[in-house]
């Protein structure tokens, strides 16, 4: 926000921030369509997982709107608490596993569409794992929202 500030002025970027489509919507998704710095912004989600998942399927439904060809998707990972004698801490485990909104968008089809993906994974059996997705939007134009996240 500082750096939107210095560009275009205070109430500028106080009027682009209100005004920016990012958040919950009235139908349950998260809405993310940033206005400014869109190649530096991002967000999460989180998905508690317990020691009685062993293999699983992850099912990210969502919708897209106006996304160009650049790179913009969800990274994968799981989060486990270690013990490290007598602390735990908290280890992050990169799944090699996400997706780019192109790929799974038909980009001759700028309006909204609704879009899934699904993956293996494993939990091992462990307790203390949460599984975390790391998501941005394609770098100049487009919405994204994720509306469900499943483990079947």
């Amino acid at each position: 926000m500082n750096n939107l500030i210095a560009s275009v002025g205070d109430i500028q970027a106080l009027k682009t921030k209100a005004f920016e489509k990012v958040g919950s919507t009235e139908n349950g998704y998260f809405l993310f369509d940033p206005q400014f710095s869109r190649s530096a912004r991002y967000f999460n989600c989180s998905v508690p997982l317990n020691e009685s998942i062993g293999n699983f399927e992850l099912v990210i439904n969502g919708i897209t709107e106006g996304l160009n060809s650049s790179n913009g998707g969800c990274s994968i990972s799981r989060m486990r608490k270690v013990s490290d004698g007598g602390q735990s801490k908290w280890f992050r485990y990169g799944t090699g596993k996400g997706f780019d909104w192109i790929d799974i968008s038909n980009q001759s089809n700028s309006s909204k569409q609704f879009v899934s993906y699904s993956v293996d994974l494993n939990n091992n059996f462990e307790s203390d794992a949460i599984l975390t997705m790391k998501c941005r939007t394609t770098w100049q134009t487009g919405s994204v929202s994720i509306g469900q996240i499943e483990i079947k």
